[in-house]
């Protein structure tokens, strides 16, 4: 098809082409940032750290007794040799 059809002009589109302006009532003004204080962190910084170390250090006590308390792999049992018979 080398052209597009002909489209009536009644047709619209049902999305808008333009997005139309938007009435906005006077906005409060401003506050500025710099006037109020800092919200202190939830937790300091040092505790988090401590935390993952704590974290680390269990873990890594735990890896540490499986190996050398844990379940200790069972020996393959001995196979009883036939006894010779004199006879």
């Amino acid at each position: 098809m080398s052209h597009s059809p002909p489209v009536p002009e009644a047709n619209q589109s049902p999305y808008p082409l333009q997005e139309p302006k938007h009435d906005r009532p006077d906005l409060p003004p401003v506050l500025k940032v710099a006037d109020q204080p800092a919200a202190a962190p939830a937790l300091p910084i040092g505790t988090i750290g401590a935390v993952i170390g704590l974290g680390a250090v269990a873990i890594g006590g735990a890896i540490l007794g499986l190996r050398l308390w844990g379940a200790k792999a069972k020996p393959k049992p001995k196979r009883k040799g036939r006894r010779k018979q004199h006879g």
